[in-house]
């Protein structure tokens, strides 16, 4: 029997669920609110916390991980480049020489190159016979091609309607794309034989920064001074178009804008100026001017006449010339604790052809190696040296 409660002449029994002694603790009434059970969770403190942690954490492993994606980008730019210089001798070897970095209608060496880097489709659409220009070319100047982009720059297109390129064909160290002392000039026919400084000394192409379009003086690695005048350039002088960037008069923004084009700063360029000069590009009406590569780190890939790809830092200054003095650093490493010297030597040779001409470098190091080692050169090559210092 169930206890009853005497309140006045009234009985009221006990309510079970509080005379049971087996009820839940939390479950029992205390002054009418049943006890709630604590669940476990985060402070507001301690979310604080992991939140920081996660940040800290994020700060420090982004610069490895921005450092990762730039080494990547620069190794598929290198891949590219070493597809076109392999095309180069492809080409070579089906044509006996290698293809014109801008031929009569206007065609960059590039669009002679797209059978020999898998873009024949593309290939098949162009009618060499006519110009650039012409409306039977726009459909294969509109296309997009990976090969032709580098994965460095931000910027994938500056016009609409035609697809650009960010690789440039060395026509040599003169201003005029004509008759240059490079390897792909104007209506070129350059053969490996020619090359009598080495192919492996000879620069060929490479990498830059395309334009944004703009025709303000903003920066000079997407913008250039262009001209109007082809009589321009017998006048050029290193300061040229300096005064015209200030001012912000004939600036130009289509640096690049189409693999097509071969015409100067659109699929060459000469190599008048350093990398990344500070002074602006100068085009003399797309038939040649002052210019360098242009590039957002501290050097450009470049690929060489043997095929082989090097980054070259914007601090080093080189040539592109296929036959005449070159200049070219040589750095040997620390051995058997003798120091590291640096050797700075413009030489020419004679009497070698091809990669041979490379041999005249042994004589800039007889000083570390001996006269014994130049006594065993063939005696039929002649050397001239202009400068050696250490």
């Amino acid at each position: 029997m169930r206890p009853l409660l005497t309140r006045g002449r009234k009985m009221t029994r006990i309510p079970a669920s509080v005379y049971r002694t087996n009820t839940p603790l939390g479950e029992r009434p205390l002054n009418g609110r049943r006890l709630m059970k604590k669940r476990p969770g985060f402070t507001l403190f301690e979310l604080l916390v992991v939140l920081a942690l996660l940040g800290l954490l994020f700060a420090l492993l982004l610069p490895a991980v921005q450092k990762v994606r730039q080494a990547a980008a620069r190794t598929q730019s290198a891949n590219n480049l070493k597809q076109y210089a392999l095309a180069c001798h492809n080409y070579h070897d089906t044509f006996r020489s290698f293809p014109p970095g801008v031929d009569s209608n206007g065609f960059s060496a590039l669009a002679h190159l797209l059978p020999f880097v898998e873009q024949d489709n593309v290939y098949k659409q162009i009618d060499f016979n006519k110009p650039t220009t012409d409306n039977a070319n726009t459909a294969a100047a509109e296309a997009v091609l990976k090969i032709c982009l580098n994965p460095q720059d931000p910027v994938q297109t500056v016009r609409k309607d035609r697809g650009a390129t960010n690789y440039l064909f060395s026509a040599g160290t003169k201003p005029t794309l004509e008759d240059n002392d490079g390897i792909l000039f104007q209506n070129s026919k350059i053969k490996i034989a020619n090359i009598t400084d080495g192919t492996s000394n000879t620069f060929m192409i490479g990498e830059t920064l395309k334009g944004d379009g703009g025709d303000k003086a903003v920066d000079v690695g997407r913008q250039y001074v262009l001209l109007k005048d082809k009589d321009a350039l017998k006048d050029l002088k290193d300061e040229s178009g300096v005064q015209d960037w200030k001012d912000n008069k004939n600036v130009a923004g289509d640096r690049c804008a189409s693999w097509m084009d071969g015409r100067f700063l659109q699929g060459t360029f000469t190599g008048t100026r350093g990398i990344n000069d500070e002074k602006p590009d100068v085009s003399c009406d797309y038939a040649g001017g002052l210019s360098g590569l242009r590039t957002l780190t501290n050097g450009v890939n470049v690929a060489f006449c043997d095929g082989s790809v090097h980054f070259v830092k914007k601090s080093r200054r080189f040539l592109s010339k296929r036959g005449a003095p070159r200049h070219v650093s040589i750095a040997r490493s620390a051995s058997k604790g003798r120091p590291k010297k640096k050797l700075s030597v413009l030489a020419s040779a004679a009497g070698y052809q091809g990669g041979q001409g490379s041999r005249c470098l042994a004589l800039s190091i007889q000083n570390l190696f001996g006269n014994s080692f130049v006594d065993r050169l063939p005696a039929s090559c002649s050397f001239t040296f202009l400068q050696v210092g250490f």
